[in-house]
């Protein structure tokens, strides 16, 4: 059957994109609803009296961000939920091969006739599918928050910073899926991407304090810094970020299918 990896992935795994789509949207939603505590605190004042090493710790960068209810839900909220929308990508990572894999069904998997390839492209496919949809439904919390807040809120920007979240998320899934085409077993893939995740949020509050090339260097491979809420916010999407994070994704599902192809399978 054509596409049949590709309908059984969505199948299986629509509730759970549900059930987290539904858990994003509602803590956008609480957080607009609350937004009014938010107005008129003296956050730019506070912040700018702090060392920078403090600010870095605290993931603010520049303060004047703190200056708009807005600008503090970004850095509250989306700068702080960083490694909960670097959890999803990771979860459905692992069920591409990992997770049969590891439960020693993945013979039942490998019987369809189909080309390995063609098992990794679907999953990954159906996968990307699902994170459209969650951050679908997190940008329907942020609308359903804004209809219910007091205070007028420009809710653009933030539907802006959640919508960047979504190459960050399908670079961490492919991720996930190469890892798991190289290695067989299922906790040693999750402890190294968990390590390479742990790796780029501890970067992304120490690289700004210090100045040096070799930090420049280690700042370019870590995840975080292509996740600049901040940026985002006063700036727009860094197109360069999103190419780049799509082309590295690109990269990995290739070499998932050589890697896959080339090694023996653990039943």
């Amino acid at each position: 059957m054509a596409w049949s990896v590709f309908k059984d992935t969505l199948r299986y795994t629509w509730q759970m994109t549900l059930i987290w789509g539904i858990g994003f949207a509602a803590m956008m939603a609480l957080i607009l609803l609350i937004s009014p505590a938010l107005n008129g605190l003296e956050m730019v004042e506070l912040f700018a009296a702090l060392p920078s090493w403090m600010l870095a710790a605290a993931g603010v960068q520049d303060v004047s961000v703190l200056g708009s209810v807005e600008g503090l839900i970004v850095v509250g909220l989306f700068g702080k939920m960083a490694l909960l929308f670097a959890a999803y990508p990771v979860v459905m990572g692992l069920r591409v091969t990992s997770q049969e894999e590891d439960d020693g069904t993945i013979d039942v998997l490998l019987s369809l006739p189909l080309p390995r390839w063609r098992i990794i492209f679907e999953k990954f496919l159906a996968y990307t599918l699902n994170i459209f949809a969650l951050m679908a439904m997190t940008v329907a919390g942020l609308y359903i928050g804004q209809l219910g807040a007091t205070i007028e809120l420009d809710v653009a920007p933030l539907i802006v910073v959640a919508l960047s979240v979504i190459p960050v998320m399908i670079f961490l899934l492919a991720l996930t899926t190469l890892t798991g085409a190289i290695i067989s077993r299922r906790q040693l893939v999750i402890t190294v991407v968990t390590v390479y995740i742990v790796f780029s949020f501890v970067i992304q509050s120490l690289g700004p304090l210090v100045n040096a090339g070799w930090m420049d260097a280690i700042e370019s491979v870590a995840l975080f810094t292509y996740y600049n809420v901040e940026n985002t916010f006063t700036n727009g999407v860094t197109v360069s970020h999103v190419v780049l994070m799509l082309g590295l994704a690109a990269a990995m599902v290739g070499a998932s299918f050589l890697n896959f192809e080339q090694r023996d399978i653990a039943v």
